[in-house]
């Protein structure tokens, strides 16, 4: 008898141990995917220089590809701040109800020696740099979806004057 009751309690923490391990390895599955999915967005806005119709179709091309989850709530990010208190809306176009985030986060003199590209008759020049932000989407049976935010940022990317001569 006493044989079989130490037998019970090894199998539980056997049985225990071994659903910590899945639950540990889908997180860093879910946690790799959304990693990869942002930084294939930070690439294509690299690639089209900023966020624009060029980069936009990509991305939907992209997450397509990866079986990115979509969800049903359309325009469903929330407002920033930027370094300056100002509040930021996304930019992003969730047409295909993909959930990502992008935010545009602009700074004319925060490099240095950029201010001597930047003349006065040039208006516009400066640089851009975009805030990303995927999830890392936790499915249980019985719970709901679990998001948890992911956020990376682009380089900076110079934004040409809009008016050349």
């Amino acid at each position: 008898m006493k044989q079989s009751v130490g037998m019970t309690h090894t199998l539980n923490i056997i049985i225990i141990f071994i659903i910590i391990s899945f639950a540990i390895l889908a997180a860093i599955m879910s946690y790799s995917k959304a990693y990869r999915i942002s930084s294939k967005i930070i690439n294509q806005i690299e690639i089209c220089e900023g966020y624009n119709i060029c980069a936009s179709n990509e991305i939907d091309r992209i997450l397509t590809g990866l079986g990115y989850s979509q969800t049903n709530n359309v325009n469903n990010c929330p407002k920033r701040e930027d370094s300056q208190g100002k509040e930021i809306d996304a930019i992003s176009r969730n047409d295909n109800n993909f959930d990502y985030c992008i935010y545009k986060l602009s700074d004319n003199t925060s490099i240095q020696g950029s201010e001597k590209y930047c003349f006065e008759k040039q208006k516009g020049c400066g640089y851009d740099q975009y805030e990303v932000i995927t999830y890392m989407i936790v499915d249980f049976p019985l719970i709901d979806q679990i998001k948890i935010p992911i956020k990376n940022r682009t380089d900076w990317i110079y934004r040409f004057p809009n008016d050349r001569q």
